[in-house]
């Protein structure tokens, strides 16, 4: 397991020092503001923690995952509904946190 989680977090500095590279814009958002990603948009958390949901076709909220930075979170997304806007929903669960847009 501590193999996978190397792995994981070297793919996560490499895409972190990229974007920081090519100078894409950083956005703040502090503690509950909501973020409604649809699959155009790529969110790269940089620090904080999130809980990443989907929303039900009857409304409700399925919590997929709590993630905390540096992640990837737009790759999380429900792919079988073409009805949707926004697939998934992150709330920031820390004071702050701060994501590539």
């Amino acid at each position: 397991m501590e193999i996978i989680i190397e792995v994981t977090k070297m793919n996560c500095d490499y895409v972190l020092k990229y974007l920081e590279k090519m100078e894409v814009p950083i956005v703040s958002k502090k503690n509950h503001d909501i973020i409604m990603c649809g699959l155009e948009k790529m969110i790269f958390l940089k620090e904080g923690v999130v809980k990443v949901s989907s929303i039900l076709e009857d409304g409700r909220e399925y919590n997929i995952t709590y993630a905390k930075g540096p992640n990837l979170l737009s790759l999380m997304s429900d792919t079988l509904r073409e009805d949707v806007a926004y697939r998934i929903r992150i709330r920031v669960e820390s004071e702050e946190a701060s994501f590539f847009w």
